[in-house]
């Protein structure tokens, strides 16, 4: 990989957040979680793309963000990961990296998702996928997989557990989007992320980071450092 477009996906539901809030834009060690993120990724590429359909999320961003590398898209339709990321995908193949706007990433995690390579990487722990990197070699095929969970998730009935960057990696190792997530440690495509990382989801989840990992001093990677 080599200076890779940086993608944020920051326009979920929010349905476990209060009303009128973003789990966003939590702080976290003095600034809003995305930026943090917008923050870290810029050290490793000039390109910062943040997809969200939040006004909230998009006034952060400066009016000449395409001139300084980084800004917010307000993507045609935003229910699904997947679908989200068809809707922007490059149409020329280029090495991609691909970040959730609601997880609190250490130095650590960066660095190892961001790391040259030249295949397909999932990241994560035991729960949850919470990053991926593809180059420019994997770029259709990463197309094709976005495309079967798409229409797997226009097929299905129940449609709360389709559509995640979690489907993509199951379909990526031959297997259907569904019905369950739990990688083993030798998967060629998955990586482990063994520290502190997380996503948050709930106002609970935050006051434990909050607790676990700020009150505790094992934050890194904070502004200024």
């Amino acid at each position: 990989m080599d200076d890779p477009w940086c993608y944020i996906l920051a326009g979920g539901k929010n349905t476990r957040w209060p009303v009128g809030e973003r789990k966003e834009l939590v702080d976290i060690g003095g600034e809003p979680c995305v930026m943090r993120i917008v923050r870290q990724a810029r050290r490793y590429t000039k390109v910062v793309k943040c997809i969200s359909h939040d006004k909230n999320v998009q006034v952060l961003f400066p009016e000449d963000g395409y001139a300084q590398g980084y800004y917010a898209i307000d993507p045609p339709r935003s229910e699904w990961k997947a679908e989200v990321l068809l809707t922007i995908y490059p149409e020329q193949p280029r090495d991609i990296v691909l970040l959730l706007g609601d997880t609190v990433y250490s130095r650590t995690a960066m660095d190892a998702i961001f790391e040259p390579h030249n295949t397909m990487r999932f990241f994560g722990n035991y729960s949850d996928i919470l990053a991926a990197s593809v180059s420019a070699k994997y770029h259709y095929e990463f197309k094709d997989i976005l495309q079967v969970v798409v229409q797997h998730v226009l097929k299905n009935q129940d449609r709360t557990d389709v559509g995640h960057l979690w489907n993509c990696y199951r379909v990526s190792i031959g297997k259907p989007p569904l019905p369950h997530f739990d990688p083993p440690r030798d998967c060629r495509v998955f990586n482990y992320i063994e520290d502190w990382t997380r996503d948050i989801d709930t106002i609970h989840q935050y006051g434990e980071f909050c607790r676990d990992v700020i009150g505790a001093g094992k934050l890194d990677d904070r502004i200024g450092e």
